[in-house]
């Protein structure tokens, strides 16, 4: 999960509805950034609500770059991709297009066919 927007508060609604009933499903939280400010304003919070907090190995990249390579990461670890794009524009629509690069699994809730 991406902890982030919209989408990402869906995303973990739906995730923590499934673990109810699968106890053995984990809320994993990619982060895109690790600095000691966001630790102290998010990581605690997030470290209630998420079984495993992960940080990709993003320390040399820009902040504002952050996200963009985090979803790239969490495509290439993910086996299915969910998504709602309904644009052909922004970071959620490049990740999804990576993810069809490689040929992975993809649910578009937003339209299938998209």
């Amino acid at each position: 999960l991406g902890g982030y927007g919209g989408f990402d508060s869906f995303a973990y609604s739906c995730c923590k509805k499934y673990k109810s009933t699968h106890p053995s499903a984990s809320l994993i939280l990619v982060t895109p950034y690790i600095s000691e400010s966001y630790q102290r304003t998010h990581l605690n919070e997030y470290a209630e609500i998420y079984d495993t907090i992960i940080y990709p190995p993003l320390e040399n990249v820009p902040p504002k770059f952050a996200i963009i390579y985090r979803n790239k990461y969490s495509v290439e670890k993910a086996d299915v991709i969910i998504s709602y794009i309904n644009h052909k524009f922004g970071g959620a629509y490049a990740a999804f297009q990576y993810a069809r690069s490689l040929k992975k699994e993809i649910f578009n809730i937003y339209n299938e066919d998209f």
